[in-house]
């Protein structure tokens, strides 16, 4: 949407661009709501114009479940249609004598790609691994590492005398990284009837060749899913209102670009909340240990 107050109200439809002058919600502009209409799509029989302009005023999540509910299908609208003005940063660049400028939008909505893998995967994941392993030596486990090849969908199955067999998937992450990664095959395997009562995250957090921590997430399913109906409970957090966003839980491609990756924010879920399925290791030593 551009402002230009020499030109009047109009709806290019090649562009798909709005042009309106004064307050955007005036009734002088009372036919903004029919250009928005056209722009998005929506059925005028199921939305009137003047009242879409009056839902303008409320959140974006609102407008969206009030256009469901009045059946407005709105599958067709673009993701980042609908982004509020208050998410785009706007630019202008004008050229020297001043006869023409031109305005640059870019959305700001996300504030930076999480990576949750680092450099030198092989190296640190076969590092985080031997953690691990003495880790369970010492919690009197045998811990028998898989084939990686397999997707089994964990690296190691740990045996104990009198005890269920644990299934547990390895992440190594350095200690200012707060996202790990789950591969398809994890996230399932985490879930499965089978396996999700024994199934456990056990995250080798590092600083460089120091070894922080380890943290233990027992049950794995059931104590994210615990932590997070609890999440009204947390700390606030430092994202500013429609500005920035804590990821907690996401989606992103994995590095073929063939498959979703599940990314989970271990500082925020396992790190900084108290749960009884959650150990913390310092470096590594069970007789440290620390609930989180």
């Amino acid at each position: 949407i551009d402002y230009k107050e020499t030109l009047p109200n109009y709806y290019d439809k090649e562009t798909n661009t709005i042009s309106y002058v004064r307050k955007w919600n005036s009734i002088k502009n009372n036919k903004l709501g029919d250009y928005l209409i056209q722009s998005l799509n929506l059925d005028p029989v199921k939305i009137k114009s003047d009242l879409l302009l009056q839902l303008l005023d409320d959140d974006i999540d609102e407008i969206k479940d009030y256009l469901l509910e009045s059946g407005c299908d709105i599958g067709s609208i673009a993701h980042e249609e609908f982004y509020s003005q208050d998410y785009v940063e706007q630019q202008t660049e004008v050229t020297s004598n001043d006869e023409t400028s031109r305005t640059i939008t870019s959305n700001s909505v996300l504030v930076f790609s999480p990576d949750g893998t680092g450099e030198n995967i092989e190296y640190w994941g076969e590092w985080g691994e031997k953690k691990a392993q003495k880790l369970y030596g010492q919690l009197e486990y045998y811990a028998e590492k898989q084939n990686d090849w397999l997707a089994l969908g964990y690296d190691f199955i740990c045996n104990k005398p009198k005890h269920k067999n644990v299934y547990s998937e390895v992440k190594t992450i350095s200690s200012n990284e707060p996202i790990i990664r789950l591969k398809r095959s994890q996230w399932r395997c985490m879930c499965s009837d089978s396996k999700k009562d024994n199934y456990e995250l056990l995250i080798v957090v590092h600083e460089g060749e120091y070894l922080r921590e380890i943290i233990r997430i027992s049950s794995a399913w059931a104590t994210l899913k615990n932590i997070l109906s609890q999440l009204s409970e947390e700390s606030i957090t430092d994202a500013l209102y429609r500005s920035q966003v804590e990821v907690l839980l996401g989606f992103q491609q994995n590095s073929q670009g063939e498959a979703n990756e599940i990314l989970i924010n271990w500082q925020r879920l396992f790190k900084s909340i108290k749960h009884s399925h959650i150990n913390i290791y310092p470096q590594g030593i069970p007789n440290l240990k620390i609930g989180a």
